[in-house]
């Protein structure tokens, strides 16, 4: 490559029309984040992370919702509205009981509509911010044009957009995990402590926003600590042993401000308890993957860390590398069962980013390898920010990708895939630093314009898919995820139910919707199953139904056809409006499971033997499923029944694949009953879905 000289955004007057520029790009960021968002109401996170997040400020009790770091609930809670009230906390018996505690204090005892609109500001200025950092490094490294390119790519990008006002963490861990990556790489080419201190910070905001964080500050540290001892090649041993120095003080650096963000408290709570909605030790025997246990507890028995911090990555582990993923998957399409193909995750992308920009990554690569390879032997020394910092940025991206693609969690869609995204657009950056010609800024001027002409008109951007899958209005037909709906019509699902003066609709299988923001709405519903005691077993229902189009694709042991004696009345986004008669035992069974789970939840002495024969019921009519049969085992134990029991657990190993580490909890569970143990010291299993 040739020689390139590094600009400096901070140097001189005549920079400030730079500054102004980068600004407004964080101002059209947010721009056009409000207008294909603006109809969005809620997603179905996002009350139990905003009333967790004032908790933590108005409280210093972090014992709500500790599965995610509180950094970006935090800074919600920092900027929500003055009159926001909280109930008094009380005694939570896991998750199911804490959300319902969460979203009837958003929706009960508050304007949810005024702090939904607080807590979006709140996002587009945490958002903006880290956006802020990342271009100014890429500035920094590369140079001005880079920097717009990156910004204008993060700019056209629906889901970046969609993601800038939702109290999720998945966006802004994409934009801290970026910016790591980069002053790390930086920070290599100069070993300037400065950079170290950079590095240490962006660590520790990341490490502070989401756990998914771990594996790409993990690998983004491991290759610092490699280059760190590189003179040891020349014998200057003294310099490798400074430098690695440095790079563990930057590391405990960053262990200290993820310390910061809970107040630097050990415990949850400021008297010295952790009233978890599980206590640590049940969190941890939850989990059946080898060694991970003994990890965790010596992890908090050394108080390295805050016991919310850890409790919070038991159950990361169990839902990540676990996984509670599902039996089937649809990739373009195609139906997989089982595992999920190796290849989910890119289609994932390469059906969510806009085609243009997809070109325009896919195009970077190819010319930055070309060039990389083409000058190894010859390369200048200026070269080194290109070669360290794609590096790094590579590293981020693969390590992430390799992590995500050995998870079951598909349900996420995009937006578990967004450091990817982030990564893609610092790598189109790239290119215009690499080739300073006339041609190539006119074909990204072209890229982006086609970007905004094919997605301008969409006015809801978290929906957007591109014309791989037939765009936005046929992506159901080939996905099945959070990508296509996360609650956020409820509005206009409330004005067709007051437009045609509905009494009742009928929930039915759309699950996207919190029970306690229809009620706050005053919208009244009936559900699949009412409580334990319904007996509608024959599955009759009648009415409107609601549901999400994905449920007409073919799933494990569901006919879409049984639809077709339904009326279609409307479209609202991905969600259908049917209306008639419609049988079907198998959704009562569906349905009745989530009363189950429910009734043992908040039941401190249930009825057993109802349980059992429900869940008789419900397994006459969902037979392929293991968890079910897990939770039969359960009750069966409970009523004392050990050859039930011994037969449940083995039709759920049967039924179970093979490569899950949960098996294991089941054989024992067997082995167990088979050694006539008395029935009462045997405990029941946490089935393997329930986080």
């Amino acid at each position: 490559m040739t020689e390139q000289v590094q600009e400096k955004p901070y140097k001189g007057k005549k920079y400030l029309i730079r500054w102004l520029i980068i600004i407004a790009l964080i101002g059209l960021a947010i721009l056009r984040s409000w207008w294909g968002t603006r109809l969005d109401s809620f997603t179905v996170d996002e009350p139990y992370h905003v009333v967790s997040g004032i908790s933590y400020v108005q409280t210093g009790d972090f014992r709500l919702n500790p599965e995610h770091p509180p950094l970006t609930k935090l800074w919600v809670g920092l900027l929500a509205p003055d009159n926001f009230k909280l109930r008094r906390f009380e005694p939570l018996k896991d998750k199911y009981s804490e959300r319902n505690f969460l979203e009837e204090t958003m929706y009960y005892d508050n304007d949810f509509d005024r702090a939904q609109q607080a807590a979006r500001i709140a996002m587009w200025s945490f958002n903006g911010v880290l956006m802020l950092v990342l271009l100014l490094l890429v500035w920094r490294i590369w140079s001005f044009a880079a920097a717009v390119v990156v910004g204008v790519f993060l700019v056209l990008e629906p889901t970046v957009a969609a993601h800038m006002p939702v109290v999720m963490t998945d966006l802004p861990v994409a934009l801290a995990l970026a910016i790591t990556a980069l002053c790390a790489a930086q920070w290599v080419r100069c070993w300037h402590w400065g950079w170290g201190l950079g590095l240490a910070v962006s660590t520790g905001v990341a490490l502070a926003i989401k756990f998914s964080a771990l594996p790409g500050v993990v690998a983004i540290y491991l290759l610092t600590g490699v280059l760190a001892l590189t003179p040891v090649f020349k014998k200057h041993w003294q310099t490798a042993l400074k430098r690695s120095v440095q790079v563990v003080l930057s590391g405990i650096l960053a262990v200290l401000l993820l310390w910061a963000s809970y107040g630097f408290q050990y415990h949850a709570s400021a008297d010295g308890s952790d009233p978890f909605n599980r206590s640590l030790n049940q969190k941890i025997d939850d989990l059946s993957v080898p060694h991970w246990p003994e990890l965790l507890r010596f992890v908090d028995s050394l108080q390295v860390l805050p016991k919310a911090y850890v409790w919070g990555l038991a159950d990361t582990v169990k839902a990540g590398v676990e996984g509670r993923g599902r039996p089937m998957h649809f990739v373009y399409g195609v139906k997989h069962i089982g595992e999920p193909p190796w290849f989910f995750w890119p289609a994932v992308v390469a059906s969510k980013v806009p085609l243009p920009l997809l070109f325009l990554f896919v195009l970077s690569c190819l010319v930055l390898s070309v060039r990389w390879f083409a000058n190894y032997k010859h390369r200048a020394g200026n070269d080194a920010p290109s070669t360290n910092h794609l590096l790094m940025i590579t590293v981020l991206a693969g390590v992430y990708l390799l992590t995500l693609m050995s998870s079951h969690g598909t349900y996420a869609g995009i937006r578990h895939a967004l450091p990817l995204v982030v990564v893609m657009a610092v790598v189109s950056g790239v290119l215009i630093w690499a080739i300073r010609h006339s041609s190539i800024r006119w074909l990204v001027g072209a890229v982006f314009s086609l970007t905004l002409a094919l997605t301008w008109q969409e006015k809801r951007l978290w929906e957007y898919h591109n014309e791989t899958v037939g765009g936005t209005e046929n992506a159901h037909e080939y996905f099945a995820s959070e990508s296509l709906d996360l609650g956020q019509r409820i509005k206009e699902m409330e004005r067709f139910i007051k437009d045609n003066r509905l009494e009742t609709v009928d929930k039915f299988k759309y699950i996207w919707l919190i029970d306690e923001e229809l009620k706050a709405r005053g919208i009244a519903f009936t559900e699949i199953a009412k409580d334990i005691d319904d007996d509608n077993y024959e599955g009759i229902y009648e009415g409107y139904f609601f549901m999400q189009v994905s449920d007409l694709l073919p799933w494990e042991g569901w006919d879409p056809k049984g639809l077709e004696v339904l009326e279609y009345v409307t479209r609202i986004g991905h969600v259908y409006v049917m209306k008639g008669r419609y049988v079907d035992p198998k959704d009562w069974a569906l349905g009745m499971h989530a009363k189950v789970r429910q009734y043992i939840v908040e039941n401190e002495n249930p009825d057993w033997d109802k349980v059992a024969l429900r869940l008789q019921q419900i397994t006459a009519q969902i037979d392929y499923r293991d968890y079910l049969y897990v939770e039969l085992g359960n009750s069966y134990i409970k009523t004392e029944q050990r050859d039930k029991a011994i037969a449940a657990y083995q039709k759920a190993l049967g039924l179970m694949d093979e490569s899950k580490t949960y098996r294991r909890k089941i054989t024992t569970q067997i082995e167990a009953l088979k050694s006539n143990q008395p029935m009462t010291e045997i405990a029941i299993l946490r089935p393997d879905n329930v986080e």
